[in-house]
């Protein structure tokens, strides 16, 4: 089965709803944010983003960058180094008209009016090649307030523990893994399917592939499988052993990775 028609096949009707975290916990997140406040402080910030019920326009996520490019601007002159790809313009013009084709794809599951306004986002975006030829691997403050918004984003509303971006499949699944070890403090990882490429992943790491559930640190499926109720709810018993209090789960969302 397709991945994307495997979280069809699991989408409930409705808009949803993002969980609100348990007091004790959005009291600890609140401790440990003190410390930066400091440093981080927004009052003279000239552009902010406000978030509703009903979405953000285009035209106010255009002002925010336009406002955000300004503010970016120096009188004197410095050097910029990493953050920004020096690429040729015909480049640009090509791999923009690309990026737009393939957002065109992604938007198929949204509504029509969701779609686009979605096409209207990346647009946005990959038209201007000030915002576009961005390297993430060394943010400026504009690129890690985005980065870090987006990547919030999902993992509240889906309750994950971590949120990471990469550049790759095995990268992305290296970075879970590695999270999941450190968080669990177990080197194995329980595998259900083809466990050669995980267990590649999970040698680079000091990290074991196994298909005993009991004791390890994540469990890795593909989000097609049939049976990824029943392996749930194997992940679910074991996490509540004494031999696996901190046995947790995770779904590998493509079977291969590019």
């Amino acid at each position: 089965m397709d991945p994307l028609a495997a979280i069809d096949a699991r989408r409930s009707p409705g808009v949803g709803v993002v969980p609100r975290p348990p007091p004790a916990d959005a009291a600890r997140k609140w401790l440990r944010e003190l410390p930066a406040r400091g440093i981080l402080d927004t009052r003279s910030v000239g552009a902010r983003i406000s978030f509703t019920r009903v979405g953000l326009r285009v035209d106010e996520l255009r002002a925010f960058f336009d406002a955000a490019k300004r503010a970016a601007k120096k009188s004197e002159k410095i050097c910029e180094s990493g953050n920004t790809y020096g690429v040729n313009r015909a480049f640009a013009a090509v791999n923009a008209a690309v990026m737009r084709a393939e957002a065109a794809a992604d938007a198929a599951v949204l509504a029509p009016d969701d779609a686009a306004r979605f096409r209207a986002f990346v647009d946005v975006v990959v038209l201007d090649a000030e915002l576009r030829n961005r390297n993430p691997l060394h943010p400026s403050v504009l690129d890690a307030a985005v980065i870090g918004n987006l990547l919030d984003f999902p993992k509240a509303a889906f309750g994950f523990p971590f949120a990471c971006y990469a550049t790759d499949g095995r990268e992305a699944l290296s970075l879970c893994l590695y999270s999941y070890r450190q968080r669990t403090g177990s080197t194995r990882v329980a595998v259900r399917g083809d466990a050669a490429e995980v267990a590649a992943v999970a040698a680079r790491i000091g990290m074991t592939a196994t298909d005993d559930v009991i004791g390890a640190a994540c469990v890795v499926c593909a989000l097609e499988r049939a049976d990824l109720e029943e392996i749930a709810a194997a992940a679910a018993r074991a996490a509540t052993s004494r031999r696996a209090a901190r046995t947790e789960i995770t779904l590998q969302f493509h079977a291969a990775s590019p």
